[in-house]
């Protein structure tokens, strides 16, 4: 996958839930504008079992006492894929 690029099933579920949690129809048509143009360039990387293990490492090697937040999850999809 080198040179490509790609985007995060779980970046893309953080984008579903903003547009779903916008504060107004304005927001909310923007965010799915921005969302439905994200979905149709790039391709999601999955969330499986490879992920997972590479999410437990880098937990356990930072010391996150509780599930990390969208940036973990984006960074640990990635370098599952580089690592597997």
């Amino acid at each position: 996958m080198a040179g490509d690029l790609a985007t995060s099933a779980v970046s893309l579920a953080e984008l579903h839930f903003g547009v779903l949690c916008a504060p107004d129809d304005e927001s909310r048509t923007v965010r799915l504008q921005r969302l439905t143009a994200i979905e149709s360039r790039y391709d999601a990387l999955p969330v499986d079992s490879v992920v997972a293990r590479h999410y437990g490492r880098l937990a356990a090697q930072v010391g996150w006492s509780r599930p990390a937040g969208s940036s973990a999850g984006l960074a640990v999809t990635v370098g599952a894929g580089s690592w597997s």
